[in-house]
């Protein structure tokens, strides 16, 4: 005869549904994609990084400019544009860059080596 479970059985999504049908990701997932190299998000994002001490610099790529605004700080993992203000993690970076909402950037990130 088998032995019976102590735990219950869980089935694991990483994508659920919430009450009012909007898609609910795994916080594990979220931070997954997050923790991403920004740099290379970058560049196969087409932004032409350069170094700069510990972090990079780039043309920002949602505005004109001549001087490089764009910074990454490589130990936080996230970017800045001194020219215009934006800034953000991985995610909010690759939203803006494909015009896609969070969703969809997840799952396209998560792909990402």
């Amino acid at each position: 005869m088998p032995t019976p479970l102590t735990k219950p059985l869980v089935c694991y999504h990483e994508k659920q549904t919430n009450t009012q049908g909007e898609t609910m990701i795994a916080k594990e997932r979220i931070q997954e994609v997050k923790d991403k190299d920004l740099v290379n998000v970058c560049e196969r994002l087409g932004i032409e990084l350069q170094k700069n001490g510990r972090n990079y610099v780039a043309i920002c790529p949602f505005h004109i400019e001549n001087k490089a605004s764009f910074t990454i700080n490589t130990q936080k993992n996230l970017w800045y544009c001194f020219g215009c203000g934006e800034g953000g993690d991985t995610i909010k970076l690759y939203m803006k860059m494909k015009n896609v909402n969070f969703v969809k950037a997840i799952d396209e990130l998560s792909i990402l080596a």
